[in-house]
């Protein structure tokens, strides 16, 4: 796939035997085309650990779409858990169980929704609410207080967010994090692209932006931008043109 993406970026640039721009710094500029495609989508969705509530498909690593070994345990998964007393999470602990599940994938940059089992009994999303609010109004009585979370905030910004749980759990139950991610770099054919298709065609023209502003040609990586937003958007339109709800409400 790498080849592709250096082959694609040097035919826009006019630098085919990459003189002008060297193959590693082209790989770099690759690189950084993926990692914008990502964070302005949300294409890399995961969900860490996404555990069926019964049946086979509770089996961490089971049948996750992208792993490493569909169809086949994965034994290195431990179950993605809280922790008893702890009610902060880095997104670095879900990380972990990212990439042992999802192959490709590098960090959690966001995350959309948040379950927590409570016991054998349910497994609901818990609700969010600003970080300022539940310091404020839940915080100010967790002391002592270790039952099953409700609610929810995140602290910080970036792959650095915190994820509050309140209450406080107080045993190991079982996460889901249905996160939006970062892909991890390409070095050479062998590695894996995880982003899927269609919006790999948009790599080449942010690359070839990212060419033309290092050589100061604005007009140049003006138009790339341009090329590569007007493809994010037939993108996106293509993959989610909405659905109906119910046919039989």
């Amino acid at each position: 796939m790498l080849d592709r993406y250096i082959l694609e970026t040097s035919r826009l640039i006019r630098d085919r035997a990459n003189i002008s721009t060297p193959r590693d710094e082209l790989i770099s500029y690759i690189n950084m085309a993926r990692n914008d495609v990502c964070l302005l989508t949300a294409c890399l969705r995961a969900l860490v650990a996404g555990n069926a509530p019964f049946g086979s498909g509770s089996t961490p690593g089971l049948m996750v779409p992208g792993g490493f070994t569909p169809g086949i345990p994965d034994t290195t998964v431990t179950t993605f858990a809280t922790l008893p007393g702890v009610e902060h999470y880095h997104f670095g602990y879900a990380r972990l169980y990212l990439q042992a599940q999802w192959a490709g994938y590098d960090n959690v940059v966001d995350l959309m929704s948040v379950a927590v089992s409570w016991g054998s009994a349910a497994r609901p999303v818990m609700e969010w609410m600003d970080f300022a609010e539940l310091q404020a109004l839940a915080r100010i009585y967790s002391a002592g207080v270790f039952t099953y979370p409700f609610k929810a905030a995140l602290q910080g910004d970036g792959i650095n967010q915190i994820l509050y749980l309140f209450p406080v759990p107080g045993q190991a139950l079982e996460m889901e994090w249905d996160c939006s991610c970062t892909p991890k770099p390409l070095y050479n054919n062998n590695d894996l692209e995880a982003i899927p298709a269609p919006f790999r065609d948009a790599i080449k023209f942010k690359a070839a932006n990212y060419v033309y502003m290092a050589s100061q040609r604005f007009g140049s990586a003006e138009l790339m931008e341009g090329e590569y937003l007007r493809h994010l958007g037939i993108d996106r339109a293509a993959t989610d043109r909405g659905k109906v709800p119910s046919f039989y409400v």
